[in-house]
């Protein structure tokens, strides 16, 4: 019989012994659970709990025990792996040093206060997601694309070195600043529910998705951006907006706007504008608008073309105040 590799991954969990323990690997021959062979079927093995403690042996590239409430989770002696998944669990800390490998790291749903990534350098996507980090440096992680790290209590994040990011999602941290002038592949940036007083997104022309709800902005221009295509910056102080000309959807509804400019956004479907302190509203040269929300602003008229107003109420979901008036 073959003998079991010298590579290992040791794992404690709060399940009791005679549970059912379960795991994901792929393309993995050799397994063995301490000192047992197992066979895998589809990539997903089960097994009984022994012990609460116990190695995985195995030359594994890519581990996924998301779900499996486990306290302890030692990769250190298995420095092949290139993809871990340890999301939903109850780990407290986590030592990735040894795996220079990893290019997918997910460790959502934990209880991390920290997270060392310095040596991970060729690490692609990070998921740390809802854990209690304080401090995140990916300063030496220049080949990262997906940035997720939102629900943390995160205050500020550099991604100055991170030249090769897409996707940054720091949502619902208390982050005042984020300088993304270097990140000018980014694609998609999720910052809602921060304390950001601005952003400057002139540098990160790639953009195609803005979300930068519940935050404390006061001026927000994306007349550059002219990928972008969505952009929620509701539940802000902002009193000038300047949008991208393809934009698709804008929400942008409770802030202090006096007036909103979307004469060049043929594109339009979607505009939530409600709460507001506008006076008027000229949708005439959106042909696409099929949803518009717009009460609790001052608009007495809103300027609609002649096949809007032809089709209102059967094929259009608009709302304005009961004072309001359509007209050509």
């Amino acid at each position: 019989m073959k003998k079991k590799s010298k590579n290992y991954i040791e794992i404690t969990t709060a399940q009791v012994v005679g549970e059912t323990f379960s795991f994901e690997t792929i393309e993995a021959k050799n397994i063995w659970i301490d000192d047992e062979k197992i066979e895998l079927k589809q990539n997903e093995y089960k097994f009984t709990l022994k012990n609460q403690t116990f190695r995985i042996y195995g030359d594994l590239t890519y581990f996924n025990c998301t779900g499996e409430k486990i306290t302890n989770l030692d990769v250190s002696n298995n420095e092949k792996l290139t993809e871990l998944f340890c999301s939903k669990n109850k780990l407290k800390h986590i030592d990735i040093s040894k795996n220079c490998n990893l290019k997918y790291f997910a460790c959502s749903d934990n209880e991390l206060s920290s997270l060392d990534i310095s040596k991970n350098h060729n690490l692609s996507i990070l998921h740390c997601h809802y854990n209690q980090l304080t401090d995140l440096d990916i300063s030496q992680n220049s080949l990262l694309e997906h940035l997720g790290c939102s629900n943390n209590q995160l205050t500020k994040i550099d991604t100055s070195n991170n030249k090769n990011l897409e996707i940054i999602d720091c949502t619902n941290n208390q982050i005042t600043d984020l300088d993304i002038s270097e990140n000018q592949k980014l694609t998609e940036l999720f910052c809602n529910t921060n304390k950001l007083i601005s952003i400057d997104i002139s540098k990160n022309t790639n953009l195609k998705k803005l979300i930068c709800f519940e935050n404390q902005l006061t001026n927000l221009d994306t007349s550059k951006n002219l990928k972008l295509n969505q952009l929620e910056c509701t539940f802000n102080n902002l009193h000038l907006l300047s949008v991208s000309p393809n934009l698709v959807s804008l929400y942008c509804a409770k802030n202090h706007l006096t007036e909103l400019d979307i004469s060049k956004n043929k594109k339009l479907k979607k505009l939530s504008c409600y709460r507001n302190k506008l006076t008027a509203l000229d949708v005439t040269q959106n042909p696409n608008l099929r949803f518009l929300y717009c009460t609790e602003n001052q608009i007495k008229k809103i300027k609609v073309n002649k096949n809007q107003l032809n089709n209102i109420e059967n094929q259009l979901d608009w709302s304005k105040d009961d004072d309001a008036e359509y007209v050509v």
